[in-house]
């Protein structure tokens, strides 16, 4: 429920953000397209969330903003779409900074292996990481790229044939 309530307040901040930015176009009754790049297909769980999240959006914005989605990498590869930003390409793309170590150094500590039992919170932490660490947010500005908002994944575990119970034991493997 928090989580809901947090993305429906984020959507009306970026609603309300682009309705000023877009107010001065001469056309009002046009629509604003905008292509969505992601490498997630539609039917699966992050895709759904998604295409949620843009109708959301678009519901928000009353029609002002509409969104031509290309699933499944069909705008561009997904080590791309950071550069799909860039060059106007993509207008929002889904990203997942661990494919771009070289370009958002800082923001990979979101996908280091790591457990957690609350997403919500885990989640929560790497939206506060970018917000209140100029450092980070500006890695993204740098491509171009303004932070709209995290997701949560599964933990990620590291996993070994024999147990590690120190750096020591990482020798030799």
């Amino acid at each position: 429920m928090k989580y809901r309530r947090f993305l429906t307040c984020l959507l009306f901040c970026i609603v309300f953000a682009g309705q000023i930015s877009f107010s001065g176009q001469s056309d009002a009754k046009e629509p604003i397209k905008m292509r969505f790049g992601t490498l997630d297909g539609p039917n699966t769980i992050i895709g759904k969330g998604q295409a949620w999240y843009l109708e959301r959006v678009e519901e928000l914005s009353k029609g002002r903003i509409k969104f031509e989605i290309y699933w499944s990498s069909s705008l561009v590869p997904p080590r791309q779409l950071l550069d799909a930003l860039k060059t106007g390409v993509a207008d929002v793309s889904f990203l997942i900074p661990g494919f771009y170590p070289s370009k958002l150094s800082l923001q990979t500590v979101g996908t280091l292996p790591t457990t957690y039992k609350n997403a919500y919170t885990f989640g929560m932490a790497l939206h506060d990481l970018v917000l209140k660490t100029p450092a980070v947010s500006s890695e993204l500005a740098n491509w171009g790229g303004v932070y709209l908002t995290s997701a949560a994944f599964p933990p990620y575990n590291l996993l070994s044939k024999t147990p590690i119970n120190s750096g020591n034991n990482l020798k030799g493997m």
